[in-house]
């Protein structure tokens, strides 16, 4: 976070997304048992594997303990957000890519990740609060 707060070519959008992406390893982190392992990918790790869905999710959270994998998929939606993309995300991205099975068939048939949907809601000039 450090060097994209240095650097000027950043928008304040971006900035903003980055450290929202690191609030939200924070809070895994801290939610996670002993037991537990917490893998977190950022939209910039998925890159390289071609069966997530298109566009990526803002990141993709496993907990992992000795019995079982929890998994999400994190979108994040700022204020500027319109609707039709969020409803496009929804029914044309998470729900055809459930129903094509592309998760199971190259996760051995681990169970599709739980979606996890942030919108940021800036009021008044006050800092993002997240729903």
């Amino acid at each position: 976070l450090e060097k994209i707060y240095k650097e000027k070519k950043r928008t304040k959008k971006f900035m903003n997304y980055s450290q929202f992406i690191t609030d939200m390893y924070i809070f895994f982190l801290s939610q996670k048992e002993k037991d537990e392992e917490l893998n977190f990918f950022t939209e910039g790790d998925l890159g390289e594997y071609d069966y997530f869905p298109q566009p990526l999710p803002s990141a993709y959270i496993a907990v992992k303990n000795k019995n079982n994998t929890k998994r999400y998929f994190l979108d994040y939606f700022d204020e500027y957000t319109p609707d039709w993309v969020i409803r496009r995300r929804v029914k044309q991205i998470y729900l055809t890519y459930a129903e094509e099975g592309k998760w199971e068939a190259n996760t051995d048939n681990a169970s599709f990740p739980a979606i996890l949907f942030i919108f940021s809601n800036v009021c008044f000039g006050k800092s993002p609060t997240w729903l």
